[in-house]
């Protein structure tokens, strides 16, 4: 696991952010690359760009929502969305549903894209376990010792050897 890439004042580079960042620009060229001519900006840039902003922020506010006992505790890192934590449903009820309003606001495009965007959702998917692996979450059951078993706490705290769950 490679967790920290580098620290910049406050902030630090996380390794999930790097492969998130490199993936989701492969994805949006697959988007791309997919999208009926004329591939101008407003047809596929746009309502992607959208869709991600919703979806980071629908995400933060369901995370926040279900881990409501530490943030009535820590209010001031609800905002905080570079310190981590989103909720997978929530960012994808928010980006489709941005994309629903984006496309009854401008028109069709986002049905345009629907079969780029069908590439998109599998592509991220593999991309955030990726990432996920390499940081070091997403480790479920115990299990013995072996390749992709580390030490880590469960929910609780309880340290045990753990399997990673995107193998």
């Amino acid at each position: 696991m490679i967790p920290i890439l580098g620290r910049y004042g406050p902030f630090f580079l996380y390794s999930y952010q790097v492969i998130w960042g490199l993936g989701l620009g492969a994805g949006l060229w697959l988007v791309y690359r997919q999208s009926p001519p004329p591939r101008r900006a407003r047809d596929w840039l746009d309502p992607l760009l959208v869709a991600l902003a919703a979806g980071a922020v629908v995400g933060r506010l369901a995370f926040v929502w279900v881990n409501g006992d530490y943030f009535q505790l820590h209010p001031q890192e609800g905002w905080m969305l570079w310190r981590g934590g989103l909720s997978y449903h929530g960012v994808l009820f928010g980006s489709l549903g941005a994309l629903a309003l984006w496309g009854a606001w401008r028109g069709p495009a986002p049905a345009r894209l629907a079969g780029p965007l069908a590439l998109l959702l599998p592509w991220l998917h593999a991309v955030g376990w990726t990432a996920c692996l390499l940081e070091g979450c997403g480790y479920g059951r115990p299990a013995a010792a072996g390749l992709f078993v580390a030490e880590l706490p469960d929910s609780f705290g309880v340290l045990d050897l753990r399997a990673a769950t995107q193998v």
